[in-house]
């Protein structure tokens, strides 16, 4: 049917990082933290695919800098269209947000699988570094833990792991790069109206890069010539009915 499912959708990201770049060198102090806030609307359209749309989100940005009061700044982001999302989550899109984050919004198994038992489903995502795109792989692993009631609906309780950190760097890259993607979650499905009732994910992201650079000057300074960076990222997303 072309049935429209609404939630409410919540995402809180902090982000923590560092670089050896003097120009950014306080960059790492910051912490900015970000937080998206809205509905989010799943349109079924009656072919096995579905259109995700994000709309009226509000985004609230804070930056903790030492020594000075910054207030969060707020405002509305456009609307969001993904086309052509699969029931798993997966689609013809290529975004870096969009393929890592939709898949463990909407985790199911490939399989039926009873309670206590658990399936690997095959997770990849890109990671650009260096001026190249590459492909971080691992794996969602679900569990079916029990079957519970929501009002008057019988739901399946999925316990997922996430573990994406197998990275496919370039032979010819001279240096090291790190991504590394941690999650766990919990979500609940209607078994009756195949649809996920609402869930919660706390999801941790670990990014690095040591390698060598070409020297340069910016602004009279001398840049290493050497990259060192690495980023942490904390989230927690949530998605539950529209109230």
């Amino acid at each position: 049917n072309k049935d429209v499912h609404e939630y409410a959708y919540q995402q809180d990201m902090r982000v923590k990082g560092k670089i050896n770049d003097p120009l950014a060198d306080r960059l790492g102090d910051m912490e900015p933290r970000t937080s998206f806030e809205g509905p989010l609307l799943i349109k079924n359209q009656g072919d096995g695919t579905a259109n995700v749309v994000l709309k009226d989100l509000q985004l609230t940005v804070t930056a903790n800098i030492p020594g000075k009061t910054v207030e969060p700044m707020t405002h509305t982001v456009p609307p969001i269209v993904i086309k052509g999302m699969k029931e798993d989550g997966s689609g013809p899109f290529g975004d870096i947000n969009v393929t890592m984050s939709l898949p463990m919004l909407f985790p199911l198994p490939t399989r039926p699988i009873k309670v206590g038992e658990t399936v690997d489903v095959p997770a990849k995502m890109p990671f650009a570094f260096m001026g190249h795109l590459t492909q971080v792989k691992g794996r969602y692993r679900i569990t079916l833990g029990r079957y519970v009631k929501i009002g008057k609906r019988l739901c399946a309780e999925f316990d997922v792991d996430t573990d994406i950190s197998e990275i496919d760097a370039p032979a010819e890259l001279e240096g090291e790069y790190k991504c590394v993607v941690k999650g766990t979650s919990v979500f609940y499905y209607d078994v009756a109206n195949r649809s996920v009732v609402s869930g919660t994910l706390a999801i941790l992201t670990q990014t690095g890069v040591d390698a060598p650079m070409g020297r340069m000057k910016i602004a009279e300074k001398d840049v290493p010539d050497r990259l060192k960076m690495f980023s942490v990222t904390d989230g927690l997303l949530r998605l539950k009915p529209k109230e």
